[in-house]
């Protein structure tokens, strides 16, 4: 009943979830999909699609703009990455403190596919032979506390041989 409370929780603040991919998720049915319930997206794009009237691309329109400001993420000391992203989103953006922010969450999807690639290598969640929703519900509970402790130590050990 716990889970249930939470998931009516987030399905009752629509607002607070953000879909978060790499080229793979460039996908209009996606950006229409979170846009129809109210959920906010951040795609890295792979397509160049049509802009404005449809007489020009997404592309041609970034050309047109001049660059406002540089960027150095905390832990790229040797290149510097320009406030206009070819990132596609579904948030207003107002200003440069905006473009970091959300170039910052995007960051974040590298960490969250570490945990995926622990979750299904190291603790091998596919390959459970569960019969009941519950148990299988149980298991991975338990391995996503495992799979964010061997994360979180990860973590901690790179910071602490930098």
């Amino acid at each position: 009943m716990e889970n249930l409370k939470h998931s009516t929780q987030l399905l009752d603040h629509p607002g607070r979830c953000i879909h978060i991919g790499d080229r793979e998720s460039d996908i209009c049915e996606l950006f229409c999909a979170a846009q129809e319930i109210g959920t906010h997206f951040l795609i890295r794009t792979c397509v160049d699609r049509l802009a404005g009237d449809g007489d020009h691309t997404i592309a041609d329109e970034m050309d047109e703009i001049a660059v406002k400001g540089l960027h150095r993420s905390k832990s790229d000391t040797a290149t510097a990455i320009p406030t206009k992203p070819f990132l596609r989103s579904g948030f207003a953006i107002g200003s440069r403190t905006d473009v970091i922010e959300k170039l910052e969450w995007y960051g974040l999807r590298w960490k969250i596919e570490v945990f995926h690639k622990i979750l299904k290598s190291g603790c091998k969640a596919e390959e459970s032979k569960l019969r009941t929703a519950q148990r299988l519900a149980n298991l991975i509970s338990l391995f996503c506390i495992l799979s964010w402790r061997v994360l979180w130590m990860t973590m901690l050990n790179r910071l602490g041989t930098q």
